[in-house]
C-alpha cells in the first residue's frame, strides 16, 4: 500500500510538469500529441478492423532489471506523455483500451519479480485521475522446485463512450526484483505499449442531405434544359 500511495504521488506531481518536448501527428480522424524524450522514443499508428484505431510503442531492451545475491533491485522508467484529440468531422468513442507487455521474468529460489504501471488520465479536460496497476505474471516455463519464468502484461480498459479528448500523463513503469537468489525482468523489441479506441465520421445532418440533393437535382436540371 505504501508503495502504491507512493507511486500515485509521484504520477500526480509528474502529471503537472509542463512536457519539454513534444511531436503532433495528424492521423486523419485524431491528432496524437507524445513526449518524444523517453527511452520509447516515437510510436506507430495502426488501423484495425470496423472503426478500431490506435498507436503502439515498442519497449526498448533497456527497460529492464536484474539482481543477483541478497540485494534488492528497482528502476523507473518514464512512459511517453500523450494526448488524443478528435478532429473535425469526425468522433472519438471507447472504450479506450491499453495493453503492456509482454515483459518476460525470471525467479529464482524464492525471488519474486514485479512490474507496476502508474500515472494520470485525463478525459475531456475535466480533471487528473491517478492510478496504479500491477502487471499480471503468467508462468510459462516452471524451472523445477526452484523458481519459474514467464511473462508480465497488463490490459487496462477506461470505459467511457464518446470523447473529444483524452490524456495520459506522469507515466511511470517500475521494475523491481530482488531476494537471495536471481531475479530479473526484461524486455524484448517485440513488447509494445499500445492504446486503442474507435473513430469514425460524424453523419451529415439530415438538413445538409436535402440541401446538397436539391443542389445535385438543380444542376442535373439546368444541363437538361
Amino acid at each position: 500500500m505504501l508503495l502504491k500511495n507512493a507511486l500515485i504521488g509521484l504520477a500526480g506531481l509528474a502529471a503537472s510538469m509542463t512536457v519539454s518536448a513534444s511531436t503532433v501527428v495528424n492521423a486523419g480522424s485524431y491528432s496524437l500529441e507524445y513526449d518524444e524524450t523517453t527511452v520509447f522514443g516515437d510510436p506507430t499508428l495502426s488501423v484495425g478492423p470496423g472503426n478500431s484505431v490506435g498507436f503502439a510503442w515498442s519497449i526498448p531492451a533497456s527497460v529492464a532489471v536484474v539482481s543477483l545475491g541478497p540485494t534488492a533491485a528497482s528502476a523507473p522508467f518514464l512512459m511517453p506523455t500523450y494526448v488524443i484529440t478528435t478532429n473535425p468531422g469526425f468522433a472519438l468513442n471507447g472504450p479506450i483500451t491499453g495493453f503492456i507487455g509482454n515483459l518476460v521474468f525470471t525467479d529464482i529460489l524464492g525471488i519474486t519479480t514485479t512490474a507496476t504501471v502508474s500515472g494520470a488520465l485525463n478525459i475531456n479536460g475535466a480533471g487528473d485521475m491517478p492510478f496504479s496497476e500491477a502487471l499480471t505474471k503468467t508462468v510459462t516455463l516452471p524451472i523445477g522446485l526452484i523458481g519459474s519464468s514467464g511473462f508480465m502484461s497488463l490490459s487496462p480498459s477506461v470505459a467511457i463512450g464518446a470523447f473529444s479528448s483524452f490524456a495520459f500523463s506522469g507515466g511511470l513503469l517500475l521494475e523491481a526484483s530482488g531476494g537471495d537468489g536471481f531475479a530479473q525482468v526484461l524486455a524484448q523489441p517485440q513488447n509494445v505499449f499500445r492504446v486503442s479506441f474507435e473513430a469514425a465520421p460524424v453523419p451529415l445532418p439530415a438538413a445538409v442531405w436535402l440541401f446538397s440533393s436539391a443542389l445535385i437535382g438543380l444542376a442535373v436540371r439546368r444541363r437538361s434544359a
